[in-house]
């Protein structure tokens, strides 16, 4: 199968829509979804560094990826696939992180028949550099949410906080972390949750000329690719399955006390106004 297109990557501060988008995307005729890989993420440079440059290829880069988890899960695993079909892509390609990584993704879009691969892991935010000095003409899609909703969202997370207030301090050290990436690099763009849950077409519509592919209505249905992005191991995205729910914005509105709303809203000021977000009466000025 031809593989001349570019690969895409999703990222975004979990709880921002990052699933959903991953599983419109993976609905694709064209394009492979899987789950989250925590490549860049979980690997250290020397790690990878040491896998690619070892004499004994692909035997450090086989243990490596197999090391991988997510939420307790082996992630090679949770891709259908075991140790000796990761040894046996890697033995057919030179030594490179991109194959490392395409062990995986590349791997899962075959067997779906698909001819590009997608991959998300929302803490790859933190390493665009790194994804940018392997693919260089790869799409890179930010979604954001409210930082009130997503800082409320985070506390389902084992690994989050309980606080809205930290999780909002959180929110916006990703974002001060990503910021300048989106306003540099022609190849990565930035949707909004709010506007994809209540104008999906449009949204795909505008996605689908990113990245260079026809839109699709079947990007809709995320019935199926859902449940292959959605692990067992992660309760807090079984909902990406099921119908698109235009309501589920803005829900500070009601979900937090006044007070909480009132610091989580001046502490996420900067990137509220940045992405257009309504303030509260008294920090709209």
């Amino acid at each position: 199968m031809p593989n001349d297109r570019p690969p895409i990557f999703i990222v975004g501060v979990p709880r921002s829509g990052t699933t959903l988008l991953a599983a419109m995307v993976g609905a694709h005729s064209q394009i492979g979804c899987g789950p989250e890989t925590q490549f860049f993420h979980k690997l250290t440079p020397d790690q990878i560094h040491a896998a690619v440059t070892d004499r004994l290829w692909p035997h450090r880069a086989v243990r490596v990826i197999s090391s991988l988890t997510l939420a307790k899960q082996n992630v090679v695993r949770l891709f259908g696939l075991d140790r000796r079909q990761i040894g046996w892509f890697l033995l057919r390609r030179k030594p490179s992180v991109t194959a490392m990584l395409e062990s995986l993704t590349l791997s899962y879009a075959r067997r779906a028949g698909k001819a590009r691969w997608a991959e998300k892991t929302p803490n790859h935010l933190l390493h665009l550099d790194a994804i940018r000095a392997e693919w260089p003409t790869a799409p890179i899609v930010r979604i954001v949410r409210d930082p009130r909703d997503t800082a409320s969202s985070l506390r389902q997370l084992p690994w989050a906080s309980d606080s809205v207030l930290d999780n909002c301090r959180l929110w916006n050290e990703w974002h001060a972390a990503s910021r300048d990436f989106f306003r540099n690099d022609s190849r990565a763009t930035t949707l909004r949750l709010e506007d994809l849950l209540q104008a999906p077409e449009h949204e795909l519509r505008r996605l689908c000329a990113f990245i260079d592919e026809p839109y699709e209505p079947s990007m809709l249905d995320t019935r199926r690719t859902g449940a292959a992005i959605a692990s067992e191991g992660e309760p807090w995205k079984a909902g990406v399955s099921e119908a698109i729910d235009r309501e589920r914005v803005y829900l500070w509105r009601t979900e937090l006390p006044p007070d909480v709303l009132a610091a989580a809203s001046a502490c996420c000021s900067d990137g509220i106004r940045e992405f257009g977000y309504p303030l509260p009466e008294g920090l709209s000025s």
